[in-house]
């Protein structure tokens, strides 16, 4: 699902946020091509989450 919705991506970057404790999502995303990028509390008194790019175009996306 994941490989269809950003087959035709124009975009440069992908971006997403995901829970820093979330560990098996972020190695998902890492398997995925997805790198951190950053660091971002989304919302007043969320868990600090990760930002995670990918570049679509990129051989392993």
């Amino acid at each position: 699902m994941h490989a269809a919705l950003i087959a035709d991506a124009a975009e440069e970057h992908v971006l997403l946020n995901v829970r820093q404790d979330a560990e098996a999502a972020r190695e998902t995303y890492r398997a995925w091509g997805y790198r951190k990028a950053g660091e971002t509390r989304p919302w007043d008194g969320a868990p600090v989450h990760d930002v995670m790019t990918l570049d679509p175009r990129s051989e392993t996306a």
